[in-house]
Order: C-alpha cells, then sequence, then structure tokens
C-alpha cells in the first residue's frame, strides 16, 4: 500500500507534464478556437431573423448545412449525400430532426427520400441523403459564403470510427500518428479555406471517423475529407518522418482495362493512357475543355447511371473505342464498380501487405499516405499489384506533404 502511495507523486507529474504539453500545442494554434462554416447567401439572410428560427440556435443550423456541403461531392454539387443519424445526434442530440426539417422547409437543403431500414438485412440500409438545394457548379461562387466565429475554448470532436476488421484496426492506428502543423498553409479560395480549417481541427483531436463507404469497399477518413491544398498542413508526429502523397495517375480509366476485351481497343486505350488520356480524349474530339476539366467530365460520365454521350469522354468514346463505350453504357453501376476494384487493390490487398511488413500506410481512395522512408518499397507493391490486375503498368505520382 505505501509502496503506491510512494509512486502516486510520479504518476501526477508524467500527467502535469503531458497536460503541459496539450495546453502548449493549443497555445500555439489559435486557430483551434476559430470556426468558419460554409452557407448560402439565402441562409445567412434568413438567419437576421430571429422570429423564423423557431427557437434554433443558428450557429448549430450553420454546422448542419456546412456537414452536408462539406462531406458531399464538390465536383457535383447535385448528388445527395449519405449521412448517418448518428452525426447528427452526437452534435444535435435526440431531436435533431428539427434542424434538418426547418432546412428543408425553408429551402435551404434538399431531401431525398429515399433510404432503407430493415433490421434484418442491415447490410443494405441506407440513411436519408441530402444537398443543399438549388446549388450548382455554375453558381456556387456566388451562392456558398463563410461564416466565421471565435470559440471560447477548443472544441472536442468525438472519433466515430468503425473498426470492423484488421484492416481497419491497422489503418486506424497509422491515422493516429498524423497531426496539424502549428501554422496552417494560405489557403486564398474563403470556402476551401473552410473546408481545410474544420479537417484540420478534426484530424487534430484524433478525430477521424474511419469507415467503409455504404455501398463501397473504400475506406473514409478525415485526411480523405480535407482539400488538397489543406493536407500540406499535415506532417506524423515523429520528429524526422516525412509524410508522403502518392496517387494512381487516371487511376478510374486505368481501371477500365478490365473492361476491355477488344485487344485493339485496349491498345489504343493504353496507349492514350502511356500519353495522358484527358489530353488525349480533349485533343482527339478538338475540346476547348482544359485537362482539368476533361478530367472532371470524366467522372461525371462513369458516376451518371445513363452515361450520356453528350461530353468529351463520350465522343471520345464512341471515336476510340466504341466497344468499350457500349459495355459502360450497359452497367449503370459503373462507377461503384471501379470504386470497389480500386479499393480491392490499395485498400485489402495494400493494408494487409503492410500488416505483414510493419510499413505504416494509409489509403487515400486512389492513392495512398506513407512515409518518405518506405516511399520506394511502398510504390512498388502498389505498381505491382495493379500492373498484375490490369495487364500494365500504371504511373503512381507523389509529393511530401507538411
Amino acid at each position: 500500500m505505501a509502496t503506491k502511495w510512494l509512486l502516486r507523486p510520479s504518476n501526477w507529474f508524467v500527467a502535469w507534464v503531458q497536460m503541459t504539453r496539450i495546453e502548449r500545442e493549443r497555445n500555439q494554434r489559435p486557430w483551434l478556437k476559430t470556426e468558419k462554416l460554409v452557407v448560402t447567401r439565402k441562409f445567412q439572410d434568413l438567419v437576421q431573423s430571429p422570429h423564423l428560427l423557431n427557437g434554433l440556435d443558428p450557429n448549430l443550423l450553420a454546422w448542419v448545412v456546412h456537414t452536408v456541403f462539406d462531406e458531399g461531392d464538390h465536383e457535383n454539387f447535385q448528388f445527395f449525400t449519405n449521412i448517418g443519424r448518428e452525426v447528427w445526434s452526437n452534435r444535435l442530440g435526440s431531436n435533431y430532426r428539427r434542424f434538418l426539417d426547418w432546412l428543408v422547409v425553408n429551402d435551404i437543403l434538399e431531401r431525398n427520400p429515399r433510404y432503407k431500414n430493415d433490421p434484418k438485412n442491415p447490410d443494405d440500409n441506407f440513411p436519408k441523403s441530402f444537398r443543399v438545394k438549388g446549388l450548382d457548379n455554375t453558381n456556387s461562387a456566388q451562392q456558398l459564403v463563410v461564416v466565421t466565429r471565435k470559440l471560447s475554448r477548443v472544441s472536442h470532436f468525438k472519433d466515430q470510427s468503425e473498426l470492423s476488421d484488421k484492416v481497419t484496426q491497422y489503418v486506424h492506428q497509422c491515422l493516429q500518428e498524423i497531426t496539424v502543423n502549428k501554422d496552417l498553409v494560405l489557403i486564398h479560395d474563403p470556402v476551401r479555406e473552410a473546408l481545410a480549417l474544420y479537417q484540420c481541427r478534426r484530424i487534430w483531436s484524433g478525430s477521424f471517423n474511419l469507415h467503409y463507404g455504404d455501398k463501397s469497399q473504400r475506406l473514409f477518413h478525415s485526411v480523405i475529407m480535407m482539400v488538397r491544398e489543406g493536407r500540406q498542413n499535415l506532417r506524423l508526429r515523429t520528429n524526422g518522418e516525412v509524410l508522403v502523397y502518392c496517387d494512381v495517375k487516371t487511376c478510374y480509366p486505368n481501371l477500365l482495362v478490365t473492361y476491355i476485351n477488344d485487344p485493339n481497343e485496349k491498345a489504343l486505350w493504353i496507349d492514350a493512357l502511356n500519353k495522358d488520356l484527358y489530353d488525349v480524349a480533349r485533343t482527339t474530339v478538338q475540346s476547348s475543355h482544359s485537362r482539368d476539366q476533361v478530367k472532371v467530365q470524366f467522372s461525371k460520365f462513369l458516376s451518371d447511371p445513363k452515361h450520356p454521350t453528350n461530353n468529351v469522354p463520350g465522343r471520345f468514346l464512341e471515336t476510340l473505342c466504341p466497344l468499350l463505350l457500349e459495355t459502360i453504357r450497359g452497367d449503370p453501376n459503373m462507377a461503384l464498380n471501379l470504386q470497389n476494384l480500386e479499393a480491392s487493390i490499395l485498400v485489402q490487398q495494400m493494408v494487409n501487405w503492410a500488416i505483414l511488413h510493419h510499413i505504416w500506410y494509409v489509403p487515400m481512395f486512389d492513392g495512398f499516405l506513407c512515409k518518405h522512408q518506405d516511399l520506394v518499397q511502398v510504390v512498388n507493391q502498389a505498381t505491382y499489384l495493379l500492373e498484375q490486375r490490369l495487364g500494365h503498368r500504371p504511373v503512381i505520382n507523389h509529393h511530401v506533404l507538411g
């Protein structure tokens, strides 16, 4: 008993040192007490009239709008976004529907009434989905605004990670080694700056929300949700270790090789991939769109169940690979199938390999994070697995973060 009492002062000292370090890190990061939320001008105008709010907190309403926008597809605002009720209830309590209903009734959000809640088949269930009403790629710059407020204390974000197997458990363990720099990089676009700040605050508090997709086997987490510019704010906790982001160049078009049966079309497609398929596509159809615009069009083309051809990828496929186009148009779930193919390699195979070899690795949809010291080994393994599946060698680019 006496021995235990003698040990207590040292335990207090360790706890005091730890608390001092955390407090020091907090004080060095004033952005932890800054909240920037993306909302619409219409919402901003509405909340100026308190009598319209029905007693609801305007800051929480703003958070709901921001969450729907942040969780959505920033390349196509018209897609609905599935958000589980635990996301709402953890922040808003059991009456979260009042906030959602108010935003829907006042035409700030649009709700997709389709959902499924079958206790007998939980794997097939999906929640109600939302999108910001009236927002599209042509009006987002005019419609979106950022509201900023100073917080009295640093917010604690609850980590809602779903660690359902050894893959998620290992990736979550790796994510715990990521933290945020003291000074954030300058992002000139205020909307993207707000999105980056929100994820920086989550990541700093260790909230990664790691989980598989509702339908796809992709892994989602806070680093993936971070806008690309914002990832420069991230680093590894251990001094001297360097964080690297790698991505498979033209990943979806590379994966489409597995759907090409005609040898001539396969050779033409691989030749275009080796030259930069997006540039080849816009040149072939004499499009004035930039490479990045064509890249977005390919994503939309594959994601649309009808795969309309009145765009650069559609016209390009009609010219170069009509049989592949026929295959794509016959599969309304093509994008989902490509995502699952991607995940089978970059999530399942790569994470299991990383576990076996004790290598730090985090999947990032069509890419991954690794440590600079392991870069060559990890890239070689990913390239090998992709080449095995695709029959040709894709390009994997990389750049250092932090």
